[in-house]
């Protein structure tokens, strides 16, 4: 068991900035979208194809981690870190989410709320659908394909009105589940219909811009959960997840890369948690622990190629809660009574 507790931090470091927040979603369609064109141009080009394809290879990979990105923001935005109003964080999260064609938001918010609660614990939901797949490329094949359709299946059912049953609720109500697991798909159908325009248009334009990024997506969001918790058997606090420190890492994740400080810090946004990991290395947490840390951008794939399953048992602590915080306070400093009300605490079914 870990005899350090989680510092508190300034509140302000909860507090979602607009103005961050637009730079976030601005960044992660440019990302999309201008290498998608780019690759497009150069594939009209008169380039020599050993010139092309590797120029097509590069940006192909830039725009997916673009779209990466937009799914991203789909996870700050139901986590409530996107904007202020909580509600409409999560409207903006799966609009945004909704980009990657297949893939739910809906349906991984659900489950991770509960990742959260039992990281690398036997009740994590994120342990299961991979946990047949041993081999690095099982898994940059198929853990996609596994955990969308589970998605997909639970975005299905809570619009149809019937909310999976997990031991850990969401931060919203039930009727706001359903709501937004009806806006997600049509959310989805939206962009569809983007991506059916741009094929009708130019064929070619829909194949570089949308679906090469598209398929770049699925193994860069394959490796995620193993970059993220691979190799780690150790379900405790500040021990269960991966900081990727390289800055090109923290260029392509807008700071979602420093997972440790996230599952330390949930409620902090995304393009914070660099700061929280000076903090933490100033309050000598990272002496304290054993953080796991990874400087390199290439060596953060390592965890890939490593064990990833469930412990058996280790540190209960619910990340949800503000660290030190009195007992009458929620993570943002509202009393427990108006936070229940809003849901921005979960609690055990």
């Amino acid at each position: 068991m870990n005899n350090i507790q989680r510092p508190a931090l300034d509140r302000s470091l909860y507090e979602p900035s607009h103005l961050w927040a637009l730079a976030h979603f601005v960044y992660a369609l440019a990302l999309f979208f201008v290498p998608g064109y780019l690759s497009y141009q150069v594939a009209l080009s008169e380039l020599p194809l050993w010139a092309q394809i590797p120029a097509i290879a590069l940006l192909t990979i830039l725009a997916g981690y673009g779209l990466n990105l937009l799914g991203v923001i789909g996870h700050e935005g139901t986590h409530g870190n996107f904007v202020k109003n909580r509600r409409l964080s999560a409207v903006i999260g799966i609009f945004s989410a909704s980009a990657v064609v297949s893939y739910m938001e809906m349906g991984f918010a659900l489950s991770h709320w509960n990742h959260h609660r039992f990281t690398n614990q036997k009740d994590d939901p994120n342990v299961y659908p991979v946990e047949n797949l041993k081999t690095w490329w099982s898994r940059l094949l198929m853990s996609r394909i596994n955990y969308n359709l589970v998605y997909l299946k639970d975005t299905f059912s809570m619009a149809m009105g019937k909310i999976p049953a997990f031991k850990y609720k969401v931060a919203f109500t039930e009727a706001d589940q359903i709501l937004f697991a009806r806006l997600n798909f049509l959310f989805a159908a939206m962009w569809i219909a983007l991506y059916a325009a741009i094929f009708t248009i130019d064929w070619r334009a829909g194949v570089f811009v949308v679906a090469l990024p598209t398929l770049a997506v699925k193994f860069i969001a394959a490796c995620q959960i193993f970059i993220d918790h691979g190799g780690l058997d150790d379900d405790r606090l500040f021990r269960n997840s991966w900081s990727r420190t390289s800055p090109l890492m923290t260029i392509l994740f807008f700071g979602a890369n420093y997972h440790n400080e996230h599952h330390a810090y949930p409620g902090i946004p995304c393009y914070r948690l660099p700061q929280v990991h000076r903090i933490l290395r100033e309050k000598g947490v990272f002496e304290a622990v054993p953080v796991p840390v990874e400087r390199g951008f290439f060596k953060s794939f390592k965890p890939l190629f490593q064990v990833y399953a469930p412990t058996a048992k280790g540190d209960d602590f619910d990340p949800f809660e503000l660290p030190q915080a009195p007992a009458s306070s929620d993570e943002r400093g509202v009393p427990q009574a108006a936070a229940v009300a809003v849901g921005a605490v979960g609690s055990a079914r």
